[in-house]
């Protein structure tokens, strides 16, 4: 009897796996998901990561969390769009708004509510995105990140570019976990110059690899000096990348919340320990395109050695 108990938890936990995952693959299968672009709320992601999106390379599967994060998503923004439709102060003006038509070659976005104030008249894209509970704790610093403003400027930008013009761009910032209120926030306006050039570097790196088959390098190292020890950790990014350890190799040496400590600074020498000898090539290009100097390296039993030359 108890294997038969086992079993059928085992039973429910695999079949409602794969019944989010059907929900979520026909999703991705859909139309506008199936194309290849970039997206915009892809326009502060790891160049290399967007690329092999565009080209589906191989991924990672979505484990379960991951999928009901999807399922509470959509269901806040159903949520939100109930509520638009029956307010009284709100008109709702357009939902799921395809603006790809409105956006550069090989961009696509789809915003999820365009309302109308009565009051004051002026029109407002709102976006919702969910968040952890601790994120709320320390509000612009966890919540609203450089992605989300260039997600809300591109969604402007397009709708301009559709004749539909956009007085104010407000995220809706939603806890998972219902312990906190929702808090709006106005977006920062960011020029078109400064986002023409962002939808630049990604197409730019799609047409390399269209053409030469040239992948972008993987998303930076970070480093961290503490006296004269040089410490270093992987980008967050590569954490929750779906290509990581499939079809990227990552940086499996490092951690994305510990920097590690990888050498030491002697005399203006950057010495990388030999327990980094595998990768000391990849930690010595990105150290010297961070830093701007023109170094020369030597080796010996203990040290990988990287002369620092004067300017």
């Amino acid at each position: 009897m108890t294997d038969m108990k086992d079993k059928i938890l085992k039973d429910m936990f695999d079949d409602l796996y794969n019944f989010l995952k059907k929900r979520s693959d026909d999703k991705s299968n859909s139309e506008y998901y199936s194309r290849g672009s970039i997206h915009c709320s892809s326009l502060d992601s790891c160049i290399r990561q967007v690329v092999m999106d565009y080209f589906k390379f191989p991924k990672k599967d979505f484990t379960m969390a991951e999928l009901l994060m999807f399922e509470i998503a959509n269901f806040i923004h159903r949520l939100m769009v109930d509520w638009a439709r029956q307010s009284d102060r709100f008109e709702m003006i357009g939902e799921e708004h395809d603006i790809t038509k409105g956006l550069p070659d090989m961009v696509s976005g789809k915003c999820d509510i365009v309302i109308k104030h009565k009051e004051s008249g002026l029109n407002i894209l709102n976006d919702t995105k969910t968040a952890m509970p601790s994120a709320f704790k320390q509000y612009l610093d966890y919540l609203v990140k450089r992605s989300h403003e260039l997600q809300g400027k591109a969604y402007n930008y397009g709708l301009k570019n559709l004749k539909t013009l956009i007085d104010l761009v407000i995220f809706t910032y939603f806890d998972r976990g219902g312990t906190n209120a929702p808090i709006y926030v106005v977006m920062t306006d960011i020029s078109d110059e400064i986002l023409e050039n962002i939808f630049d570097i990604y197409r730019e790196a799609i047409k390399e690899y269209e053409i030469n088959k040239k992948l972008p390098d993987k998303e930076p190292l970070i480093f961290e000096k503490k006296n004269s020890e040089i410490y270093v950790k992987k980008s967050w990014q590569c954490d929750y990348c779906k290509f990581c350890d499939v079809s990227c190799e990552g940086y499996p040496d490092f951690d994305r919340k510990k920097a590690k400590k990888i050498g030491v600074l002697v005399n203006n020498l950057l010495c990388i320990d030999k327990n980094f000898g595998h990768i000391h090539d990849e930690i010595f290009n990105q150290y010297i395109k961070k830093e701007n100097e023109i170094i020369n390296p030597k080796d010996d039993k203990d040290f990988y050695k990287f002369c620092k030359r004067g300017k």
